[in-house]
C-alpha cells in the first residue's frame, strides 16, 4: 500500500518488517525509484495475472539521475497507487538471473543487465510484461518487498514518466490521463 504526505526519517528495518510496518524506500536506494514523500505499508503481495489491471508506481529515471532512459518501462507492483495499468499476456521470474538464466546466459553484474537486452528482446515477441517476484537485485533487504513488473513493448520517454500511448485508469478503473507529479506517474480526471 501507498501512502503520500508522509514524511518517514528512517528506511527499511530489514529484520524487523512485519505486516503492518510503515516503511518508506521500497526500492532500497533511497527512494530514487519511490515518489518522494511516500510511505508504504508492507504486507504480501498478490504477483500480478496476464490480462488484469493492476496498481504500479513509476518515477522518471533520467529525472532521478540515471543516465538515459531505459528500452522497456519498469514499473513497482504498488496496491492503492491509484494509477492501473493492464499487464496483457505476464511471465514471471523470481530474479533477473532466472530470466538470463531461462535463456543459459550467465550475469557479470549484481543487477544482471547485461542480459537485459536480450532477455526483453526474447520474451516480448510472446508477452506484454514481465515480473520479478523476489526482486532481491532491486532490494537492499534482500527480500521481496518490491516486485517489478517490466512492460516489453513500451519505451521510458525522454520528457515524461508518462507513456503517450497508453491508456490508464484510476483506483476505480475509470480511464484517466496520465500526470506527472514530483517525476513520478499519477492519474488525472479525463
Amino acid at each position: 500500500m501507498l501512502m503520500y504526505g508522509h514524511n518517514l526519517n528512517y528506511t527499511i528495518p530489514c529484520d524487523k518488517l512485519v505486516t503492518g510496518t510503515i516503511y518508506r524506500d521500497r526500492s532500497g536506494y533511497r527512494s530514487q525509484w519511490d515518489p518522494r514523500d511516500s510511505a508504504f505499508v508492507h504486507h504480501r503481495l498478490t504477483l500480478p495475472q496476464s490480462r488484469t489491471w493492476i496498481e504500479v508506481t513509476h518515477c522518471h529515471s533520467v529525472k532521478r539521475g540515471k543516465y538515459e532512459t531505459t528500452d522497456v518501462y519498469w514499473t513497482y507492483l504498488t496496491p492503492n497507487s491509484g494509477i492501473r495499468m493492464f499487464t496483457g499476456e505476464t511471465i514471471g521470474f523470481v530474479s533477473h538471473a532466472h530470466a538470463a538464466r531461462s535463456l543459459n546466459m550467465s550475469c557479470t553484474d549484481k543487477w544482471c543487465t547485461n542480459s537485459y537486452r536480450k532477455v526483453f528482446s526474447h520474451y516480448s515477441r510472446q508477452y506484454d510484461t514481465m515480473h520479478f517476484s523476489n526482486a532481491e537485485d532491486a532490494h537492499r533487504c534482500k527480500n521481496a518487498f518490491a516486485v517489478e513488473v517490466v512492460w516489453l513493448r513500451f519505451k521510458e520517454a525522454k520528457r515524461s514518466a508518462c507513456l503517450d500511448t497508453f491508456h490508464y485508469r484510476n483506483y476505480l478503473y475509470q480511464p484517466c490521463n496520465c500526470t506527472e507529479i514530483k517525476d513520478c506517474i499519477a492519474c488525472a480526471q479525463q
